[in-house]
């Protein structure tokens, strides 16, 4: 994580952390299709073709997610296990293979020097606590000359 910096953004932060995920086998992506139906319905067809049996899971965040990163509030990030990665689960949302990819986000997250809020539970969303610059108040009140 040498190239980050203190003063690295948080999208910064998330290319390396999202990198690191793709190495570790999961489907990594960002600014993902437009809502979270769309991105998990899209996703769950990309994990069910055989280039991707490999891939324990994905981790996403979509367009309306996006909108929060860019506003420096927090945001969301969706994930999710390959059901095929464990074929004799009879669990068609494999929540063991979910949390498994969960925490391999969060790590990478954390070592990408996110905040990170998550319960360890397949049917919750992974948040990235965000704080907003100082440098953003002045740009909202206006400058004055």
């Amino acid at each position: 994580m040498s190239q980050l910096t203190e003063s690295s953004s948080t999208q910064d932060r998330l290319n390396v952390a999202f990198k690191a995920m793709r190495k570790q086998g999961i489907i990594a992506r960002q600014r993902f299709s437009c809502c979270m139906n769309c991105a998990s319905y899209e996703l769950g067809g990309d994990l069910k073709e055989p280039k991707n049996a490999k891939k324990i899971g994905a981790v996403y965040y979509h367009k309306q997610d996006a909108q929060n990163l860019d506003a420096y509030q927090n945001f969301y990030l969706g994930f999710g296990g390959n059901p095929a990665h464990n074929p004799t689960n009879s669990d068609p949302i494999d929540a063991a293979n979910a949390i498994k990819v969960g925490k391999l986000a969060v790590e990478a997250l954390k070592a990408a020097g996110l905040t990170v809020e998550w319960n360890e539970s397949n049917e919750t969303r992974i948040c990235i606590k965000q704080t907003r610059p100082a440098w953003s108040a002045t740009i909202r009140r206006g400058l004055s000359y």
